[in-house]
């Protein structure tokens, strides 16, 4: 999520600066100085967790709240995770409770927008971060002479080497090989995703991280596994956990056919082959959440 945020935040930042429309980032990885900077921005990118914090005493800060007039929820299908469900129904709960509040004050009208890519019922990557690295060194040690940069510029990617912070990233992208992960830092991250966006990047390792939504597509996508690890006990990704990995293979866009491997099995996957894994979203919230 925080790399969706981000990602979000840079791109309309570029698009709407020329219109004097002002853009905020709140996540984990940002800084809020002064709490001003909200009251002057027009757009605020956050996660669901960062805006449950700010806005669980909104009676405290009126003012800011009735400044809102689109609430806009992207990737509104994680309202089946587990996790992170319950927080992202909380928070739009949260939102709805306080448009009807402005209303019977006849004050301003929040509009709500809920987005998805895999969301039928509208009306590995590698499933952890030292296993990231483990297949990243894997991949580099099975490719000699650096054969990856044939058809690359090695000399912008020795460049992003010598700007990123993490050493072991530096090491592999002089392979042709990046690494994604929430734990990298920010800048770090930053960097990895523009090489890959740009085509200047051959290879990706990742967690399920750049499964949110974030537009870095691809022409493979291999999923490594379809179990991960939660708190110790080994559980196996939801098919929409699946699709949106496999929704980074391609974009209409770019090319009119996604590729995609599962395990050691690979496909290329249709619009309507995939049609049926969709998951109707299920509330995660219950009494516990709703009493906070």
């Amino acid at each position: 999520m925080k790399a969706l945020c981000s990602e979000r935040f840079l791109d309309w930042g570029n698009k709407f600066e020329s219109l004097g429309i002002n853009c905020l980032e709140i996540t984990g990885d940002s800084e809020l100085e002064d709490f001003a900077e909200v009251f002057n921005a027009n757009l605020i990118c956050t996660t669901p967790e960062k805006w449950d914090s700010m806005s669980r005493r909104w009676k405290d800060n009126k003012k800011l709240f009735q400044q809102i007039q689109l609430f806009l929820i992207d990737e509104i299908h994680v309202l089946n995770d587990p996790n992170r469900g319950a927080t992202v129904e909380a928070v739009v709960s949260r939102m709805k409770t306080l448009e009807m509040a402005q209303e019977l004050e006849n004050t301003s009208h929040i509009r709500f927008v809920a987005v998805s890519a895999t969301m039928p019922n509208y009306k590995d990557f590698c499933s952890s971060r030292k296993s990231v690295v483990q297949s990243a060194e894997a991949l580099a040690g099975d490719l000699r002479n650096n054969s990856l940069l044939i058809h690359f510029s090695a000399e912008i990617l020795h460049a992003a080497a010598k700007s990123v912070h993490e050493h072991k990233l530096s090491e592999l992208l002089h392979r042709g090989i990046g690494i994604h992960h929430a734990g990298l830092d920010i800048n770090d991250r930053r960097t990895v995703e523009d090489l890959f966006k740009t085509s200047q990047l051959p290879v990706l390792v990742s967690t399920s991280t750049l499964a949110m939504g974030v537009n870095l597509p691809a022409h493979l996508v291999v999923i490594k596994s379809t179990h991960f690890y939660n708190m110790g006990v080994v559980q196996e990704y939801s098919n929409m956990q699946v699709l949106q990995m496999i929704g980074r293979a391609g974009r209409p866009q770019l090319t009119k056919k996604n590729l995609a491997s599962l395990g050691k099995e690979k496909a290329v996957i249709s619009n309507n082959a995939v049609r049926g894994w969709f998951e109707d979203l299920r509330s995660c919230c219950d009494a516990t959440t709703l009493s906070s």
